[in-house]
């Protein structure tokens, strides 16, 4: 091999390692940006009004389904919809690889648990097999991404938590 052919290839070489270092990097930054937008938007004040809401809705019926939660409160159940809809697409990001995976498990799983399994799953989940699959993906993988103790305790308090409500509610219907 001759010197020009040797340096032409190596500088090859060079050109597709380091085009390759910088996708790997710049994808890697675009995902933490990504996520911590997400987390932003969870954040912000509107989402927090919505969560309010439909944390309301499902304290004062918390035993009814979403068909039957939006025939008390339209505008309560749209914020629920908007939190439902929030994790359907963080399902959707985590699945297709567009997220930072130890960021989304430091930020999202104990209140993604919280809904699943305080709204979305006893009122949603079991009602609508359309509509649930992103969720699905998304428990799955926090539970296969933040180990069998943490899932089993969020699981556990998120149940709890509706379970309280569920007695609250049952003694507050009561007729003297």
């Amino acid at each position: 091999m001759d010197g020009f052919t040797a340096s032409t290839l190596s500088g090859l070489i060079g050109a597709l390692c380091g085009s390759s270092i910088a996708y790997f990097l710049t994808r890697k930054s675009q995902k933490v940006i990504f996520t911590f937008d997400l987390h932003k938007e969870f954040n912000t004040v509107e989402m927090g009004r919505h969560r309010y809401k439909a944390e309301e809705l499902i304290k004062k019926h918390p035993t009814l389904n979403f068909d039957q939660l939006g025939e008390k409160d339209t505008e309560k159940m749209d914020s629920l919809y908007v939190i439902l809809r929030f994790y359907q697409r963080l399902g959707l990001a985590v699945k297709n690889a567009q997220v930072h995976e130890e960021l989304v498990r430091e930020m999202f799983s104990t209140n993604f648990y919280y809904w699943y399994y305080g709204s979305f799953e006893p009122g949603f989940i079991k009602y609508n097999k359309n509509g649930s699959e992103h969720l699905d993906y998304l428990l799955d993988w926090f539970y296969r991404n933040i180990g069998l103790k943490k899932h089993e305790d969020l699981k556990s308090q998120s149940e709890k938590w509706l379970i309280d409500w569920k007695s609250k509610s049952a003694s507050s219907n009561q007729q003297p």
